[in-house]
């Protein structure tokens, strides 16, 4: 395929077909909607740009070849729970007003880029995968999403349900923007010992928050100029590092600057000695 081949209604290929490209794109629009089944082949780079209110709807497993990217422009894309492999980036841009719904897919990229305005992200219970570094989520709400390269950096404040961090690297650095913040139910890494790094791109700050209750326990990380709220509810385990410049974290199991209280009681050679908790002393420590 050495020019855009454009394509209005339906793609179906099939698994006797050999897809090649030397130039050009795969490109859905028009007016109309339409549905993508590939039974296994895997496509050339693809451009969604439908006019507003038509979808894109994919019917089986969707994969790009070697190094390409996903386009999303215009037009509603419907990934309808299946799975999808873009070795590039997926990159979102344009203004017009279009709807990305994951449903329960697994999607693995290498890169993802959202730069425009107007996007519904429907994210259900997809599962995110990226494999590069640059995540640009343009504020926009995700669910899972596992971060597997080395040195992953987050742009834009975002929501997920989980973010994880794959530790199978020795050094692994994940980066957020400053000014940013990141709302979450959860935080997890790999079990191991590799330290994590979280930090941001300077030492302005960036913010985490705890979205739905409970609290969040990591170990083996190091930390620096975060501000995590709410405040008690991330727990950093002793084999974790408060680099510089952080707030609300509990490293340790204690939070930095919290007054406790500490109760002692008389010394007795037998439990039975020691007579209605007899109290002899209390202190507190700041």
């Amino acid at each position: 395929m050495a020019a855009n081949l454009e394509v209005h209604v339906d793609l179906t290929t099939i698994s006797a077909m050999t897809w090649s490209r030397s130039a050009g794109l795969l490109v859905f629009a028009g007016a109309i909607g339409g549905d993508i089944t590939t039974n296994g082949i895997a496509l050339s780079p693809v451009y969604f740009n439908k006019t507003t209110g038509n979808a894109v709807t994919l019917q089986d497993s969707f994969s790009l070849d070697t190094g390409y990217d996903l386009y999303f422009i215009g037009g509603n894309l419907d990934i309808n729970s299946q799975t999808v492999v873009v070795p590039g980036q997926i990159i979102i841009s344009g203004a017009g007003v279009r709807t990305l719904t994951l449903g329960s897919s697994d999607i693995t990229f290498a890169q993802w880029s959202y730069t425009g305005s107007n996007l519904t992200v429907a994210a259900n219970t997809a599962n995110m995968t990226q494999t590069g570094v640059s995540f640009a989520g343009s504020n926009t709400g995700y669910h899972d999403i596992t971060f597997t390269a080395a040195n992953p950096r987050i742009t834009g404040s975002n929501t997920f349900n989980v973010i994880d961090m794959d530790a199978s690297a020795a050094v692994k650095t994940v980066t957020f923007v400053d000014g940013t913040t990141q709302t979450v139910n959860n935080i997890t890494r790999d079990a191991g010992t590799n330290v994590i790094t979280l930090t941001g791109t300077g030492a302005a700050g960036w913010n985490i928050v705890k979205a739905g209750g409970g609290t969040i326990f990591l170990d083996y990380v190091a930390v620096s100029y975060s501000a995590a709220t709410p405040t008690g509810t991330w727990i950093a385990g002793n084999n974790s590092t408060d680099t510089v410049g952080n707030t609300g974290w509990l490293f340790g199991g204690l939070l930095a600057g919290t007054v406790i209280e500490v109760q002692a009681y008389s010394e007795k050679k037998t439990l039975s000695e020691l007579r209605h908790n007899e109290l002899v002393g209390q202190w507190r420590y700041k």
